[in-house]
């Protein structure tokens, strides 16, 4: 029997089903050749495999901190640039504008802070400018859909970071086959984490330089948030009540009673 298990698929799954098979064909006294590939040795000189557990810790270490950084920094632009504050669609898009500009910025500072956590804490040896981009495309991407939902409107906004959160928690580390019927089929497709996580491991074990696995699926999450930006700009703030003539003049002298 050959089994050949990709460890770029999951780290996780792949040292799991490494094991477990090893001992089912042990039992059953079947001669099995186990092979693992992608290791993360490219074929460079000196080039060493990297550890399993820098795949299995990226998304605690690496995914998770950007994810949190790029919804932070998104509901921190809505507040220092709102476009509630301007009264014509100018005025609203120029606000949006500077968002977009603080957020590769941000975006920015996140991918580096992620991938010095990646390096330092779990040793993952990930090339620092490569994994750098990726994660700035990333971030990036993900920046834009929330400032897109918060900008269309704060209850839309929420639920976008409810499900990009507490759903789509484990489709970073698990592979789609793995997952339950409902996650498998109607939240692993959407949700950033699962792509982000194929292109660090893309990187980490099969030597992937520009445009990685999952750059595709950002590429949409990003024109997605930035057509609900486009949208928001449309859509005019409510007036204060105050401020629509219904309120009382404060020189109308009120009727006394005789």
């Amino acid at each position: 029997m050959e089994v050949v298990l990709d460890n770029a698929k999951s780290p996780m799954a792949a040292t799991q089903m490494q094991a477990l098979l090893g001992a089912m064909f042990g039992q059953m006294e079947i001669p099995a050749n186990i092979t693992l590939i992608n290791t993360g040795d490219t074929g460079t000189t000196g080039a060493t495999p990297t550890s399993p557990m820098a795949g299995m810790m990226s998304q605690q270490i690496g995914i998770m901190p950007l994810m949190m950084m790029s919804l932070v920094s998104s509901i921190l632009l809505t507040r220092i640039f709102p476009k509630k504050d301007a009264v014509t669609n100018r005025g609203r898009f120029s606000a949006l504008g500077k968002q977009l500009v603080y957020a590769v910025v941000f975006s920015l500072l996140a991918a580096m802070t992620a991938v010095i956590l990646l390096n330092t804490l779990v040793g993952a040896g990930a090339p620092f400018w490569t994994t750098t981009v990726f994660l700035w495309f990333a971030g990036f991407a993900v920046m834009a859909l929330f400032l897109g939902a918060f900008n269309v409107a704060m209850p839309f906004g929420a639920l976008v970071a409810l499900y990009a959160f507490l759903l789509a928690m484990m489709t970073a580390a698990l592979p789609q086959e793995m997952l339950p019927a409902f996650w498998a089929e109607w939240v692993y497709p959407w949700t950033p984490q699962h792509m982000i996580g194929d292109g660090i491991r893309d990187i980490l074990y099969r030597g992937a330089d520009l445009m990685p696995r999952g750059s595709s699926g950002l590429l949409a999450i990003g024109g997605t948030g930035l057509a609900l930006l486009i949208l928001s700009g449309f859509i005019p703030e409510r007036k204060a009540k105050s401020e629509s003539g219904d309120a009382p003049s404060p020189n109308t002298a009120a009727a006394v009673p005789a």
